[in-house]
């Protein structure tokens, strides 16, 4: 008698899939998490040593100048490129630019050679590359996902960004002491290496050419301009979009910029991290709430 082989229904063949796709999701968002807390202690540590050796709140200050200027001008030609480019080869190129700017920070403090002007270029430079990052992770979200996990998914992102705030600044407090500024750098540069594995890893699917003008070609310039065109020609959006630029300006660009200067001149690094973890944990109870 022959073997009887129980086959899966389509439902369940179908269930299979779908938790294979987000089980996909769930690599590459671990990657980028553990990436992303790297990058993190490596944002405080830099800060941390240009104040404690210049003496001075203009030259750290500078520090968020650089870091987020390129990536502001670099985004909407960013993201017209991720349109026409391969999403994974687009993280993947992002987080490799990313990480030899960081080794080559770690390297110059390691020999003694490392001067405020260095950093202020490898930030910059790692802005630049961070700028196709979120763009090709944030599209790939949809093709990566099933319709019905989305929310999941996006949630999962949120909670990311907000424990990224929390445990960054904390462990980075607690670890420069024994690992001293080098080493951190060095575990940043590990953590680029598993987001890129991660990476490697899943298969990203392909998004749907436009059906309706295939033959259509756009120029770089008008898909850049596209999204900014999209936003001016509604009030609304657009008054939302001054509305969070004045907040985050006031918030970010000149209040966290006080923060650690008033910190270090009460107490330590160890409670300079805790400080500003606790400010993390302000945004995720805020977005806990707000859901």
């Amino acid at each position: 008698m022959a073997d009887y082989i129980e086959r899966p229904s389509p439902e369940t063949a179908n269930d299979i899939a779908v938790d294979r796709e987000f089980g996909s999701f769930v690599i590459v968002w671990l990657g980028q998490l553990i990436s992303m807390v790297g990058s993190g202690l490596t944002a405080f540590t830099l800060g941390l040593w240009v104040y404690t050796t210049t003496g001075s709140v203009t030259r750290f200050a500078l520090i968020s100048f650089f870091g987020m200027a390129p990536s502001i001008i670099c985004l909407p030609l960013a993201g017209a490129l991720v349109d026409r480019w391969d999403r994974r080869t687009a993280m993947l190129l992002s987080d490799s630019g990313a990480a030899c700017c960081t080794l080559s920070v770690a390297l110059l403090l390691w020999s003694g050679r490392l001067e405020t002007w260095h950093i202020y270029i490898a930030v910059a430079l790692a802005s630049g590359f961070a700028s196709f990052r979120w763009p090709a992770f944030s599209a790939s979200i949809p093709l990566m996902v099933p319709m019905r996990h989305l929310y999941r998914a996006n949630g999962m992102v949120q909670a990311a960004e907000a424990s990224v705030a929390i445990a960054s600044p904390v462990l980075a407090g607690l670890l420069i002491a024994a690992v001293k500024p080098h080493g951190i750098l060095l575990i940043d540069f590990g953590s680029f290496m598993f987001g890129l594995a991660a990476v490697l890893l899943v298969r990203f699917p392909k998004p749907r050419k436009d059906i309706e003008n295939p033959t259509q070609s756009r120029s770089l310039l008008r898909e850049a301009m596209f999204g900014w065109t999209y936003i001016t020609s509604r009030p609304g959006l657009f008054g939302l979009l001054m509305f969070f630029s004045v907040i985050n300006f006031l918030l970010f660009g000149i209040g966290q910029q006080m923060v650690t200067p008033l910190i270090l001149s009460l107490a330590g690094t160890k409670e300079l991290g805790f400080a500003l973890g606790a400010a993390g944990f302000g945004l995720l109870a805020g977005g806990i709430a707000g859901s």
